[in-house]
């Protein structure tokens, strides 16, 4: 869906989501997305807490496999529950940052117009496309 731009697959997935939206809308995630949670209603932060929260927690389970296998220098049975972790990790980490980053498109997708209504770059009537985007991206980067 988008080409390869990171050394892991993870990183891909949110760099995919960046470059799909800045290709359709022409908006760009890493100034507005702070300005379009801001809009977002209480569920769908809640969504995106939630699936932000399952992603971290991949992350600390890998942490402890690291830990496990550094602790497995000294006691062999860690040694042996450190593989495991470190694998499992890897799996919800991939499934979880698949489900994160297409819920962040789906978010914009969904409530981008709202944003392009709340910095009055449109009316709340025009649908979110790259001419709408492209004020929205001049917006949240001050034209810098």
């Amino acid at each position: 869906m988008a080409r390869p731009r990171r050394p892991t697959w993870i990183g891909d997935r949110f760099a995919g989501v960046e470059a799909r939206v800045w290709a359709e809308y022409r908006v760009d995630l890493s100034f507005g997305w702070t300005r379009l949670w801001l809009v977002l209603p209480d569920e769908t932060r809640a969504e995106c807490a939630t699936a932000r929260a399952a992603f971290d927690a991949a992350g600390g389970l890998a942490g402890w496999g690291v830990l496990y296998l550094l602790l497995g220098f000294w006691w062999w049975p860690a040694a042996v529950i450190a593989p495991t972790l470190i694998v499992l990790a890897w799996r919800r980490g991939r499934q979880t940052a698949a489900a994160f980053s297409e819920l962040i498109e789906s978010v914009v997708d969904v409530h981008g117009g709202d944003l392009a209504a709340r910095l009055v770059v449109a009316d709340g009537q025009q649908p979110l496309d790259s001419t709408v985007g492209a004020r929205i991206t001049a917006r949240t980067r001050k034209d810098a």
